[in-house]
């Protein structure tokens, strides 16, 4: 059976509840046979379901830079979190991301002193 996704495509019911289960229906979905699409063009599907553009490959990369250093720096749910605060402060991610360098070098500062 189909089903149609928020960006208005048809995905086979199975997968989407599969993924919906995060990592291990993922796997599971892959197992049953369903397409799976690349980075890049999920977030082109997602920006689009939101009605806004899709982030440029700098933004991207600053993003995923920025959530590096989160996750590194405390835990790693800081990661996912931290680019959401970006995107509701309204920052921009390259300021974003060294904003958090700054932030992390100067925490690493204060755990050696």
């Amino acid at each position: 059976m189909s089903v149609t996704d928020a960006a208005g495509e048809t995905v086979d019911e199975k997968a989407a509840t599969a993924d919906a289960k995060g990592p291990a229906g993922t796997a599971a979905a892959a197992q049953a046979g369903a397409a799976q699409i690349g980075g890049t063009e999920w977030l082109r599907r997602f920006s689009d379901a939101l009605g806004m553009p899709a982030p440029s490959e700098e933004e991207i990369d600053a993003l995923l830079g920025l959530a590096g250093i989160a996750a590194h720096a405390s835990e790693r749910t800081a990661a996912p979190l931290s680019t959401w605060l970006v995107g509701r402060a309204g920052v921009q991610p390259a300021v974003a991301k060294e904003l958090a360098a700054r932030l992390a070098t100067m925490l690493s500062a204060q755990d050696e002193g």
